[in-house]
């Protein structure tokens, strides 16, 4: 059990998703002995019957904000074992989790240090047909999100690899699959979506959306486990789409270059083509 451990993605601004989240691992996972690093700057959480820890705050960052990735390369670094289970924190399971298809996951990395995850869900990734692993298929080389923050047992070493120190979750799940294209690393996703391993509602991606909760995720969640939580202070999303400012697009591209530099036009490329194709569909099904 030692040589996996579970690593959740967070911060101190969303401990109000803690209890939700931590409440249905528990009930879904009964079995569960991995530890649980809790990936947050300052606060801390328990949870009866899970073995939780927090590492604290960097000294060196006490004045200011301590990015995200250099964060997880810290808490990536704390650990001994070989292999990490990623989830982020708003990755509420619905299903129980079979810990017997993880350990499997755990044998096929031991045996072939070339991949660098599976991915317990199968989360709309271009699959090849190379299914030698049971369960399992080979995502396409250089395929859009390679590198993801789906649920995933991962090579530890090599994930350490695909990680920046100035990485934020969200360009370190676009941008950092160029880090995976350079070492020609291998990922594997559930191939269909009636064996995935950790059940939680990656459509909506998950119970917080731009920072509100998803109400169809969270409100049976509270009910479930009579949480006490006052969502009016978050607010519900309800799944409407907000249109984001082109000056965000600047800034997550302008990231993407401090991230991999010129490989951000591999990407930059990707999103014109793919805008281009929207506006020639929309041109001819309005003649």
């Amino acid at each position: 059990m030692d040589e996996i451990t579970i690593i959740v993605n967070s911060c101190d601004a969303y401990a109000d998703v803690w209890p939700p989240f931590f409440a249905s691992l528990r009930e879904m996972w009964p079995d569960l002995r991995y530890s649980i690093l809790l990936n947050t700057e300052s606060k801390s959480y328990l949870y009866s019957g899970l073995n939780i820890t927090t590492l604290g705050p960097d000294a060196e960052y006490s004045n200011q904000v301590e990015p995200w990735g250099h964060r997880l390369l810290r808490h990536l670094n704390s650990i001994d074992s070989e292999y990490v289970l990623m989830l982020f924190d708003d990755y509420i399971v619905e299903e129980p989790v079979n810990g017997i298809k993880i350990e499997q996951c755990k044998a096929w990395l031991k045996s072939d240090d070339t991949i660098g995850a599976f991915y317990l869900v199968q989360g709309g990734f271009n699959l090849t047909l190379d299914t030698q692993y049971q369960l399992f298929s080979l995502v396409r080389p250089r395929s859009d999100y390679i590198v993801n923050s789906a649920p995933a047992l991962w090579n530890k070493h090599l994930l350490e690899s695909f990680v920046g120190k100035i990485d934020t979750p969200w360009a370190w799940e676009y941008f950092g699959s160029a880090r995976a294209y350079r070492q020609n690393i291998k990922f594997y996703s559930i191939k269909d979506k009636h064996y995935e391993i950790y059940k939680y509602q990656y459509e909506r991606g998950g119970a917080i959306h731009q920072g509100k909760w998803v109400k169809a995720v969270i409100a049976p969640v509270i009910e479930r486990y009579s949480l006490q939580i006052d969502c009016s202070k978050r607010g519900f999303d309800e799944e409407i789409l907000k249109k984001r400012k082109p000056s965000w697009y600047f800034q997550f591209y302008l990231t993407g270059w401090r991230m991999v530099k010129w490989d951000v036009f591999v990407f930059i490329n990707r999103a014109l083509f793919r805008l281009a194709k929207r506006m020639l569909r929309k041109l001819f099904l309005t003649k």
